[in-house]
């Protein structure tokens, strides 16, 4: 069965993402929770500032009428504002409220900034305490100070009117329209990002284990996250809502969470610290009350009672006094009968309950008596025989053992009881509902804190983290996990590690093992095909170096924890290291390991890991009770250990220890656990000991034993042991002999075969030492040292006594006080046996001197036949044959010291000491012959050889070598000297043997590459090693590997190139977003000047011909004034003349400051326009002035006129509004609208960037590419140097791997550890070599390449690059659609604009025409410029009406609103909400004309143009034409008074004048400053658009750097090195035979 993710290579790569982001989460904020926490008067006022945030809301002036104390409330709104941000704001501008904000939300994402820093330097952690202390610090302000008003401060941009749309509190500004839209959004995504961190940091950043004077320390956060809720829902309903209108809704809302929070604060069990759980219940109280009053309020409104704020104020801090003095003691939980819980909630509550107050037993008394009597009660209700408190369980000895197991002596024996009260209500709570992960995790906790059981409290976290938990709940998990591990590693109590994560890590390593092997036999299966493909190979390398790794980590974590494994996962590894990963160096120090496990150590971590299956383990593992019930009685065995006893499992099960001990020990044992469980003191616990043990036929036997003392509430406390029998002990007899009578008791087995004696013999007849040793009293001293003693032994065998040299160790059994063991030196030889009573501790030295002789052991082993020549008679036996096995590699040599430097000195003392012990000298021939042990780890030791030592080695030599002498022998150095021992050399200061190293000169003369470590080589090679400098690179698979860690890429500056494009393309891509962005802004500006410019021009137009029409109206008023007063008229006129003079002014001043380009230039600033003039006499003069000139001359006429008439300045500006300064002004509006059609129609702008943007990514497409592939290039490189190795070594290579493989699947053992890997190289396959090598490139000249990732990188490419190419069309197509909208609106605008002006114009041509037939206008005849009037204005209004129609879509629908209501019915009324004029006049004018539609008033208007003009041609044709209205005799000619007569008397003059000049001109005024502003909303919109567009373009810009080039750029350079890694995989030997990848490992090197 396939395990699901169980490699990281599994995921998925959001799954990775998810993951690696909630560790890394979990990482920071664990260690802002270690920082120190604030004082509690700092919460308390912490807590004071957001019960007053919260006061702010109810106190609002949408609230003020349920107060009704208006005085009141606006005082305590005031006083509640002070801690808010907003009310600072409401009196400044909406500017300065953007400006804050921005502000705002540029710190918290500085923080979060700094957060995420911090993630990305999560390895140093440890070193950025300043940072995370400031982070921890504005985490806590934020959730207590800051939270409510930055978000009421960033909601506070939604506080808009829904029907007119205009801010509430800044009503000069629109609501959602233009940039307000942007300012929206970004407020709405910091909103977000500010309620998201604080839910997590509600969650999270809490203490959850209990610290006294730690706050914030609590059980969860969830109760806090309703609070935070339900500030959110509060600022919401005050900013977004309309309070006024839903006021009654709000108060359903915020009342119901005040009851919630209420309800689930009020005595909470939530916070551990019960004086600050006191204040969040009195904050939550008052908050309560306050609501209840404005519900109260709420009802009473209509009502007269106005004492609601009186009662508020003095009622708050009496409830506030009651919370905090009240004594909250739930006795309704704790009286729960705690054997059959009625619901998980009724569990959840009385433990939390329980664990809340057992942490201030001992600092509250009202408390402990609390915690005791329910102890008391508990005895009475707990029926149950495994109650704790039940007589059989608890006792006084049991409590003791629990305090000293707990190191806690002035611990209560009612605590004792409490917490096994507690403990046995979480079992059963866990046995009723075992999938409540709350439940475990607080029941970790428990056992954490209170119980000291770390073991079972990781058991906890792992069950509960199985069931799926929330997020808040796995960070709790995560921590918790991590402090208790910390702490285990920090106390050194690694065992406790071991106990837990044993069988997960064993059978972790086994997969990760079998996962390796597979990956590795795939990877040279395909290497061996014919044309092997290097994409599958790649990606099967990539997995199998990332599992290599998994492994290597978990093996190191369990070599960094002591973990001792089992010999057949040891025996394992170390063939997985040779076999597969082809790393003899590691494997032999695991060989070593097992070596020392087999023969020295115990297994000790079986001991306690096995506890639950000891039937499974092959290691005999036996426990007994200390508890006084079951004391030293056995309690569980596996079958092993019954067979070491001989006996069956059910025989020993519940019977006491002292059966396996002979009886000397059996009496005494119980004794001795006593004195041990009182004082826990003891010399032979947690060490490895030889002890005599009893089999069940009777006969003893030694054996090794390691014990462990467990303290444990819930199993009781027992003792553990493990049990192991050494080969050699076949080959020992021992016995066992009472000092009292000197008469043998027990003895082993192996007096059978050596002695023929039997137990039968020894119990018939009593039989004593002497009779078996005879000379035991007269060498007694002597048998009893280390060395023991070689003696005669005699027995009877058929009849006869036979008398034999054995080798003798003697140990007393001694019982003295408080000490009880088997003393023994390094060999294993027992010295002396203690054993300890229970006797007072005051007694001990005194009785320690006095301890009394009870017996001896001895043991006899036979003399062997043959020594070796380095030991002495006493180094022979079991001792040795263990310190051999426990010894590496040794070997016994000999060579001449003549030579050696520092020598001298020590044979001259060597000379002294020989003189003096035999006082004879020392032969010169012996002194510089020495012998010696070499040790693998170089240290050796060297001894002279003596005379009497020259014959030992004789003597051990002759039985290979009869015919040589001891002198040749030791002369001769190319001898075989013997069994055992080598003739070594001695090359710079290490030592090789002599036949090993003539092998590696021969094979190095055959291939000439291979080199051997103090050899020397050649002068060419060790030239070219020196000037690589890579001369110890295959000294060993760990330097190998360390070189291609630590050596660069081969192609490092394509890589480096490759990032630098990547880079270089997101900067340009930017700045040519940027660029876009801009260009269109200024391109739309220019469009909305231009428009206002166009505009403008034909308002000066318009302005020019009604100062024009008011200086000639103001002429005829003084000329009928003889006849008619006219003097209010007149004055009314200079008024309206005076305002159009201003008016021109200040449009003037505009048109100046504006940016002139082109033909305007050259209009402004040339003296281009002929200004004439008259003087008195009647003499036309003229004058070029430019366009400005003009302007300021007609303004200077105008007011001249203004104060008096004056003829010439009435010609002056007469004549030239209507000839030459007309037709420059005109010339000017229509270099304008010119101009802006031009800009218009230029869509090279928008245009170009999208092209230029595309043609980049055109271009930029094969230049990533190729860069990609010569990149890639490099691993390619890589991979095809394993085509280098030959076929027949692939095949071996799969060959070993699958034998280790299947040896894998069915479980077999190979004893084989040291398998000969390194031998690639036969002699038989050296001569063909060559042949071989190039049979071998033939063969592989073909193979494929095609890597899956260079297809994702092609693909995620194409992808981010039409995604940023997305921006361009997107700005493309907005800024198109907006130029065309405006280039359409041009024509209309302009045929709008000059309306007025044209209206105006023909008005003032008619009336001078009347005037004075004989002036010119346009430099032509007035009659003749008239008579196309008409239908110039009828074009000019066709135009207007057909552009609008075909311009609908484009307009802004305000606009378009303007229009139709203009054209329709009704107008008047509109008119009046817009123009300054009299709705009633409007109606009535004209029949209500305008009332009616403005077309058919501008029909009406030409009509009368018409008539009038038509009235005028009738005057001047028939002198005798009777006109219509009154006749002024203003002069002598008749034809000229009845023409002059027209402008004061004619209805239709009437009628053109009031249209003009009342109606007209401020309509299609107000309807240019319409499509301003409506032009400016549309550019403001765009504007908002492109910065929405260009903001996510920018990030989705980042995003692709963070999260595809610079990972792709490091993700290529981990491949590189990964694949150079791969060569790694290959024998070192192959490696140094391979030419091709020496040269690009010289390569590498040389870069560095």
């Amino acid at each position: 069965m396939k395990r699901t993710s169980l490699f990281e290579d599994d995921k998925t790569n959001l799954d990775k993402i998810q993951h690696s982001f909630k560790i890394m989460f979990f990482e920071i904020v664990h260690n802002l929770i270690l920082g120190d926490n604030f004082p509690f008067f700092i919460y308390v006022f912490f807590i004071l500032i957001e019960s007053l945030q919260v006061f702010h809301f109810f106190f609002t002036d949408e609230f003020s009428s349920l107060w009704k104390v208006q005085s009141w409330t606006s005082a305590l709104n005031s006083f509640f504002s002070y801690f808010m941000i907003q009310p600072y704001l409401k009196n400044l501008s909406f500017q300065t409220y953007i400006l804050v904000n921005y502000i705002v939300m540029g710190l918290i994402m500085l923080l979060l900034i700094l957060v995420l820093f911090i993630a990305l330097k999560s390895a140093s952690l440890g070193r950025m305490t300043g940072t995370l202390m400031i982070l921890k610090i504005f985490f806590e302000v934020l959730n207590y100070v800051l939270f409510m008003p930055i978000l009421q401060l960033f909601l506070t941009i939604f506080n808009c009117d829904n029907s007119t749309h205009i801010h509430k509190i800044y009503a000069d500004q629109q609501c959602y329209n233009g940039n307000y839209l942007l300012h929206v959004l970004l407020c709405c995504i910091a909103s977000i990002i500010l309620i998201g961190v604080s839910m997590l940091v509600t969650l999270m950043f809490f203490e959850s284990r209990f610290q006294i004077n730690n706050p914030q320390c609590k059980v969860t956060g969830r109760e806090d996250l309703i609070f935070l809720i339900f500030k959110v829902v509060m600022v919401l309903c005050f900013t977004i809502l309309d309070v006024g209108n839903q006021r009654l809704l709000i108060i359903i809302i915020l009342t119901l969470f005040s009851i919630k929070l209420f309800h689930s604060f009020n005595k909470s069990s939530i916070y551990l610290n019960i004086y600050f759980a006191k204040l969040l219940n009195g904050q939550h109280m008052i908050i309560l009350w306050t609501m209840m009053m404005v519900v109260l309020g709420l009802i009473l409104e209509k009502t007269d009672y106005d004492g609601a704020p009186q009662l508020w104020v003095i009622c708050t801090p009496l409830l506030l006094i009651i919370i905090l003095v009240r004594k909250e003691y739930r006795y309704e939980v704790m009286m729960v009968d705690s054997n059959k819980f009625d619901s998980l909630d009724q569990s959840l509550q009385l433990l939390q309950y329980l664990t809340k107050l057992v942490g201030y037993y001992d600092k509250d008394e009202s408390i402990a008596s609390l915690l005791d009597g329910f102890v008391e009660y508990h005895k009475v209700t707990c029926k149950r025989d495994d109650c704790p408190c039940s007589p059989k369980n608890m006792n006084e000895k049991r409590i003791e053992k629990f305090k000293k197991g707990v190191k806690d002596l002035s611990m209560k024996s009612q605590y004792v009881i409490l917490i096994y009260i507690v403990e046995k209500i979480y079992v059963l709570s866990l046995t009723r509902y075992p999938n409540c992960i709350e439940l475990r995790i607080s029941h970790a906790l428990f056992l954490y804190e209170k119980m000291q059981s770390t073991i079972q409290a990781l058991q906890e976290l792992t069950l509960a983290e199985q069931e799926k938990p929330y997020l808040d709940q796995q960070f709790l998990i995560f921590r918790l996990r991590k402090i208790i591990e910390e702490q285990m590693f920090d106390s050194g109590n690694l065992t406790n590690v071991n106990e837990f994560t044993a069988e997960n890590n064993l059978r972790e390593i086994k997969m990760l093992i079998e996962k390796s092997t597979q990956l590795h036999l795939d990877f040279w299966i395909k290497l061996r095909e014919d044309t092997p493909d290097l994409g599958k190979l790649y990606e099967v390398g990539l997995r199998m170096l990332y599992v290599d790794k998994v492994l290597d980590d978990q093996w190191k974590r369990i070599m960094k924890i002591n973990f001792d494994m089992p010999p057949t996962l040891l025996m394992m590894y170390s063939r997985y290291l040779i076999d597969v990963l082809n790393d003899r160096e590691e494997a032999e120090d695991v060989v070593e390991r097992l070596k020392n496990l087999q023969t020295f150590d115990m297994d000790r971590g079986k001991i306690i890991n096995n506890l639950k299956d000891f039937v499974n383990e092959s290691t005999a593992l036996i426990s007994i009770s200390a508890e006084d019930g079951n004391f030293s009685r056995i309690l569980g065995l596996n079958q092993s250990c019954a067979k070491t006893f001989g006996y069956t499992k059910s025989e020993l099960l519940d019977r006491k220890i002292n059966v396996l001990m002979p009886n000397i020990y059996a009496q005494y044992h119980d004794q001795f656990l006593e004195g041990y469980t009182q004082n826990q003191e003891s010399r032979v616990l947690n060490r490895e000991r030889l002890l005599i043990g009893k089999h069940k036929s009777g006969y003893i036997f030694p054996f090794f034993i390691y014990v462990r003392y467990i303290p444990s509430l819930i199993n009781g406390s027992q003792f553990f042991g493990a049990i192991k029998q050494e080969r050699y002990f076949k080959n020992q007899a021992y016995m066992i002999v009472n000092s009292f009578d000197m008469c043998i008791e027990n003895i082993s087995a192996q007096f059978i075969s050596l002695f023929h004696i039997d137990l039968n013999y020894i119990s018939k007849k009593k039989t004593q030492v002497s009779d078996l040793i005879p000379q035991f009293e007269e060498f007694k001293q002597e048998l009893m040292s280390k060395q023991g003693y070689e003696t005669t032994v005699q027995y009877k065998s058929r009849d006869q006594f036979i008398q034999q040299q054995f080798l003798v160790y003697v140990s007393e059994i001694n019982i003295c006080v408080n000490r009880f063991m088997n003393n023994q030196n390094k060999e294993g030889n027992l010295v002396q046996t203690n054993l300890t009573l229970n006797v007072p501790q005051s007694q001990h030295h005194k009785n320690e001197r006095q301890a009394q002789l009870y017996g001896y052991i001895i043991k006899l082993e036979q003399i062997r036949g043959e020594k070796s020549i380095l030991q002495t008679p006493s180094e022979h036996g079991p001792a040795s044959a263990r310190k051999q096995l426990n010894t590496t590699q040794k070997f016994l040599f000999q060579f001449d010291s003549k030579e050696i430097l520092g020598m001298k000195e020590k044979i001259e003392q060597m000379k002294k000491q020989y003189k003096k012990d035999n006082n004879t000298k020392l032969p010169d021939q012996f002194v510089y012959k020495f012998i010696g042990e070499y040790i693998s780890d170089q240290n050796f030791q060297m001894s002279a050889i003596s005379i009497s030592k020259q014959d030992e080695t004789y003597e051990y030599s002759q039985k290979n070598d009869d015919d040589k002498t001891p002198s040749s022998k030791i002369e001769d150095k190319n001898n075989d000297l013997a069994l055992g021992i080598r003739t070594m050399i001695l090359i710079g200061g290490q030592l090789f043997d002599s036949d090993e190293y003539k092998n590696m000169d021969i094979e190095e003369e055959e291939d000439g590459q291979s080199k051997i470590v103090g050899q020397m080589p050649s002068k060419q090679e060790d030239d070219q090693e020196q000037d690589n400098g890579n001369a110890n690179v295959y000294k060993s698979k760990k330097t190998f590997v360390q070189f291609l860690k630590e050596s660069k890429s081969a192609n490092q500056s394509s890589l480096a190139c490759f990032r630098w494009n990547a880079a270089l393309l997101i900067i340009f891509l930017g700045v040519l977003g940027l660029l876009n962005y801009i260009l269109t802004q200024q391109l739309f500006s220019g469009v909305y000047d231009g428009y206002k410019n166009l505009i403008n021009s034909n308002l000066r137009i318009a302005l020019s011909q009604r100062i024009l029409w008011q200086t000639v109206e103001l002429y005829l008023l003084n000329q009928v004034d003889p006849f008619l007063d006219q003097k209010t008229k007149i004055t009314e006129q200079r008024h309206n003349l005076n305002a159009s003079i201003q008016n021109l002014q200040e449009l003037q001043f505009i048109l100046q400051s504006a940016v002139v380009e082109g033909d305007q230039i050259d209009l402004i600033r040339t003296n281009s326009v002929k200004m004439t003039g008259r003087d008195q006499s009647g003499t036309l003069s003229t004058q070029l002035v430019d366009l400005n000139q003009g302007t300021a001359q007609i303004l200077s006429k105008a007011l001249e006129l203004l104060q008096t008439y004056n003829p010439e300045s009435q010609f002056f500006v007469s004549y030239n509004l209507l000839n030459n300064y007309f037709e420059a002004v005109v010339q000017s509006a229509n270099i304008y609208g010119f101009q802006l059609k031009e800009k218009l129609n230029e869509s090279s702008i928008i245009m170009t960037l999208f092209i230029v943007a595309c043609a980049f990514a055109v271009v930029s497409v094969p230049l990533i590419a190729c860069m990609f592939s010569l990149v890639s290039q490099n691993q390619e490189i890589i991979m095809k140097l394993f085509l280098q190795i030959q076929i027949n070594k692939v095949k071996r290579l799969v060959n070993i791997c699958e034998g280790f493989f299947n040896s894998l699947q069915v479980g077999e053992e190979d004893d084989e550890l040291h398998r000969d890997n390194e031998g690639f190289m036969d002699e038989d396959e050296v001569q063909d070599e060559d042949e071989e090598y190039l049979e071998r490139h033939k063969k592989r000249k073909k193979y494929k390449y095609d890597l899956q990732n260079k297809r994702n990188f092609y693909l995620k490419f194409a992808i981010s690059m039409f995604m940023l190419l997305g921006y361009f069309l997107t700005h493309f197509l907005v800024g198109d659609y907006l130029q065309n909208a405006f280039r359409s609106l041009v024509d209309e605008i302009e045929a709008t604009s000059q309306l007025v002006p044209n209206i105006t114009f023909s008005n003032n041509v008619i009336r001078q025409m009347i005037i004075d037939p004989t002036f010119e206008v346009k430099s032509s005849s007035s009659y003749l410029i008239s008579s196309t009037f008409v239908k110039d204005l009828y074009d000019l209004n066709t135009k207007i009406q057909k552009e609008h129609s075909s311009n609908i879509q484009y307009h802004n629908p305000i606009y378009n609103t303007h229009f139709d209501s203009l054209m329709k019915s009704g107008g008047c009324s509109y008119l009046f909400s817009i123009i300054d004029i009299d709705i009633n006049t409007c109606q009535s004018f004209i029949e209500g004309i305008i009332d009616q539609s403005l077309s058919l008033a501008l029909s009406r208007y030409f009509e009368d143009i018409r008539s009038q003009l038509q009235e005028y041609n009738n005057i001047i044709k028939d002198p005798s034409y009777t006109i219509t209205g009154t006749l002024y005799n203003f002069t002598t000619n008749s034809s000229y008074n009845k023409a002059l007569s027209l402008l004061y008397t004619n209805t239709q003059m009437n009628e053109i004048n009031i249209l003009q000049d009342l109606y007209l001109r401020q309509i299609f005024q107000y309807t240019t400053d319409l499509f301003l502003q409506c032009v400016q909303q549309d550019v403001d919109t765009n504007t908002t658009t492109s910065v929405a567009i260009f903001i996510v373009f920018l990030v989705v810009l980042v995003l692709i750097y963070l999260f595809f080039w610079w990972p792709t750029a490091t993700k290529i350079n981990n491949e590189i090195k990964k694949t150079t890694l791969l060569l790694a995989n290959i024998p070192l030997s192959l490696i140094k035979r391979s030419k091709a990848i020496k040269e690009y490992l010289n390569r590498m090197h040389e870069i560095e």
